[in-house]
């Protein structure tokens, strides 16, 4: 199609990798400029905690717990400019986004060709959950900014072995850290990498030279976070992240049921009621697999299906299911027997790419496999899902046919009248 069209001998170029973020970008812009009062599934239930953080330097770079001090120190740079933390964070929620497209846009087609790397984008921009993600005030965008990032560095790092670029990917999976402390996941997984890789080829000490360099990258970028932890509590990775473990394990926040007054830890939850423990992570990280799946084909979100109620999420379902139905028409039996017959142990990079999925979604599971905890992995997820879908639903000749066409058809209906939805229902019953 767009792909043969040629003008004078030429073909065509190529949209830019900028488009689609700013269009997006001006879109949640104005949409957030309606976003005058924090509604439900509008603002991170812990902004008021951030915005209190960013009222000063010293809070700032005062210990929390649960969250380190990356957000609140872009929050504060905001509200310097501004003057109110609630705008500032909304402008930093959009921003991220725009950019995160703009990243996905190169980490696409790093791993798939400029072809996918454009139709990722335009689907991450339709997709209900990246504008949902892109609303809410709070530091989901943003720690998936940095984290993809990381993510994009580290895979050409594993492809070509070079220092600068593991350098660059240990850095920004510091950063991301240092917003979100789920994102230490990356590290442990390109390491993983580093060892298959240099199992199975020559050069194995420059690989390890890789490893040493993203990691210590990563941790020097992490050390002020660390310092701060080490002169407040005596330990460098302080965290209190094991109260959300004991909430999704027991659905409460009253502390009063563990043992004692002493302070809540992993080892000692695991200790109490193992079979709990594991039982509990065991559904939560394939629960977080199958919300992965959902968010990919843009299913309408259970909790705003449960309050508008009525035909609109029946409809929603009901184009989902045209949509994977016309979809499966489309397949072409040939592609997918020379799919099969290419299957073999996964390299570097999809190794990486495996490990960061799955890792990320077993992070997640230790509480709660909430969808927007799932940003990052989901984004590598559906790059992947966009590329299979152009691999295996076109002719040989790589020409479209009136079934790939109403497949394509059908997933841009589906998406926008999702979205749409989404957004409409969101803020007229987030009050």
């Amino acid at each position: 199609m767009l792909g043969g069209m040629r003008r004078s001998g030429h073909a065509a170029a190529p949209p830019s990798p900028w488009l689609v973020p700013a269009l997006f970008v001006v879109v949640g812009a104005a949409l957030q400029a309606i976003h005058h009062a924090p509604l439900l599934q509008t603002v991170e239930n812990d902004f008021v905690g951030h915005a209190a953080r960013a009222g000063s330097w010293r809070a700032v770079f005062t210990v929390h717990g649960l969250y380190p001090f990356g957000y609140a120190f872009v929050l504060r740079l905001g509200t310097l400019l501004l003057a109110d933390p609630f705008a500032a964070a909304k402008i930093i929620a959009v921003v991220s986004a725009g950019l995160s497209l703009r990243v996905a846009h190169g980490l696409a087609r790093d791993l798939f060709g400029p072809g996918t790397a454009l139709a990722t984008q335009l689907f991450l921009a339709l997709n209900w959950h990246f504008h949902e993600t892109a609303l809410l005030v709070g530091t989901d965008q943003l720690a998936s900014l940095a984290a993809l990032l990381a993510v994009r560095a580290l895979v050409a790092s594993l492809r070509d072995a070079t220092v600068p670029r593991a350098i660059v990917g240990g850095a920004w999976a510091g950063a991301a850290a240092l917003v979100r402390q789920t994102t230490l996941v990356l590290l442990p997984a390109f390491v993983l990498a580093v060892f298959w890789l240099a199992l199975r080829e020559r050069g194995g000490r420059r690989r390890w030279l890789l490893a040493a360099v993203t990691v210590g990258a990563g941790l020097a970028v992490y050390a002020p976070q660390m310092a701060l932890s080490w002169r407040t509590t005596g330990t460098p990775f302080y965290q209190t992240q094991a109260r959300n473990v004991w909430f999704g394990l027991h659905g409460e926040m009253d502390w009063s049921r563990t043992a004692g007054e002493r302070e809540l830890s992993l080892i000692g939850i695991v200790r109490d009621d193992p079979r709990l423990f594991f039982t509990h992570w065991a559904n939560e990280t394939i629960l977080g697999g199958i919300r992965l799946a959902a968010m990919t084909v843009g299913q309408f979100p259970p909790w705003l299906a449960r309050r508008v109620g009525g035909m609109v999420p029946v409809v929603c379902g009901c184009l989902t299911g045209l949509a994977v139905l016309a979809t499966l028409a489309s397949l072409r039996p040939r592609r997918l027997r020379g799919l099969a017959r290419r299957i073999v142990l996964p390299g570097g990079v999809a190794l990486f790419l495996i490990l960061l999925v799955g890792g990320w979604t077993a992070a997640v599971g230790l509480a709660f496999s909430t969808s927007r905890f799932l940003l990052t992995p989901w984004i590598v997820c559906a790059a992947g899902a966009v590329a299979l879908f152009r691999s295996v639903c076109r002719p040989e000749d790589g020409r479209c046919d009136r079934r790939v066409a109403l497949a394509q058809g059908a997933w841009l209906l589906t998406l926008l009248v999702n979205a749409g939805c989404v957004i409409w229902f969101t803020f007229r019953l987030g009050a």
